[in-house]
């Protein structure tokens, strides 16, 4: 089965949208003095990392429903199962771990912080994303939600086509698609707030993860077909993902315009789906030492999202305050980065190991044992 197996080059995706968030958030919680020159653009296009994690989720999480569903061993509480213990241990115990080292560092008990307390318990049921507090991590966490409101209803959404037809599957992700673009140009109002309005509510964001589904569709119905395409089919596949990344890179930005608003998303999530589709079909000839790095980032990618902005704020951002480090400069944004990352990974592989791995063994140890009737009477 297609997404039983692991593949370096999404790997190496994965590493990059968290690296890119690192950027975007270390650009703009510390070095926001930076002067104006290429590399500031770039750090703060990491925003849009967490647009290649929507387009990775979509991909990763459809396809394995739909190839499930058609070989019939697709389960709802399998998949909810699964979900629960890759997604729920780590979270929580970040909400906790969070809202402690917050109450210390203001010297107010979550209890007797009326906003603390508000926004811990808008996180507690995933509806952050809509009630936009930012106080949690800095409401870094919004996107965790629309990912979780995604895995609630994607199931539903995509038996519920099949179980008509493939085709039937494929016209409701495009017209999903589109309905978002048709709805981000109704919705847009430049007197309102664009994060609450656009940025972060589900309904607005989802065409990202439905992105993902439908390259997985298409990944799964036609991978022989594309693997027969000629160089110039290849070309014209990977110049167009390039083109409308290469857009939103030019002129994309969290901002209050038409173009923000509306066509932004779409192009990202054309560009991205498009990329990780030709990456699935296309292996990359990739070295040893780069394939065992992108496998380590992306395996600690959720615990780093989790905690990155907690070890910025607490140990990094008091640090560079204490020593006065000038952040205007961007030779020492690129000194002193490495060593965040690399304090956020090391930390993260710990907790990794602490919380989620735990976790994912009982997960499958949980699995197993409905299987195991199954197999046993057959």
């Amino acid at each position: 089965m297609l997404f039983k197996k692991r593949y370096p080059e999404l790997d190496l995706l994965r590493a990059s949208a968290i690296i890119l968030v690192l950027f975007r958030h270390f650009y703009d919680r510390v070095f926001q003095n930076l002067p104006d020159s290429a590399f500031k653009h770039f750090f703060a296009f990491g925003w849009h990392g967490v647009d290649l994690f929507f387009v990775l989720s979509g991909f990763l999480i459809g396809g394995q429903i739909i190839e499930e569903y058609q070989s019939g061993a697709f389960s709802f509480k399998s998949f909810y199962i699964k979900r629960f213990f890759r997604i729920f241990p780590a979270y929580y115990s970040a909400l906790v771990i969070v809202v402690v080292a917050t109450s210390i560092t203001s010297g107010s008990f979550v209890l007797e912080n009326g906003v603390l307390f508000r926004d811990f318990i808008y996180h507690l049921f995933y509806v952050q994303n809509y009630l936009n507090p930012d106080h949690l991590q800095g409401g870094i966490y919004w996107s965790l939600a629309i990912e979780e409101q995604f895995y609630l209803l994607a199931p539903f959404f995509i038996v519920l086509f099949l179980r008509r037809s493939g085709a039937a599957l494929l016209r409701s992700l495009v017209i999903l698609v589109s309905f978002e673009f048709i709805l981000r140009f109704f919705i847009f109002n430049p007197s309102i707030s664009w994060w609450a309005s656009i940025g972060t509510p589900f309904h607005t964001r989802l065409d990202m993860l439905v992105f993902g589904v439908l390259a997985a569709y298409v990944f799964i119905r036609h991978k022989v077909r594309l693997e027969r395409l000629s160089i110039w089919g290849r070309t014209l596949m990977l110049s167009s993902s390039a083109l409308f990344i290469g857009l939103v890179y030019a002129y994309g930005k969290p901002a209050e315009s038409l173009f923000n608003s509306v066509a932004q998303f779409t192009l990202a999530g054309l560009g991205f789906g498009m990329l990780i589709l030709y990456l699935a079909v296309f292996p990359l000839n990739m070295g040893l030492p780069l394939r065992k790095a992108s496998e380590a980032v992306a395996k600690y990618s959720y615990t780093i999202y989790l905690y990155h902005v907690l070890v910025l704020s607490v140990l990094f951002k008091p640090a560079m305050e204490l020593f006065k480090i000038n952040t205007s400069s961007l030779t020492n944004f690129l000194l002193i980065f490495p060593l965040f990352f690399g304090a956020v990974f090391c930390i993260s592989a710990g907790l990794y190991r602490l919380i989620e791995k735990p976790g994912m063994e009982l997960r499958k140890r949980l699995i197993e044992r409905r299987r195991a009737p199954i197999t046993s009477a057959s």
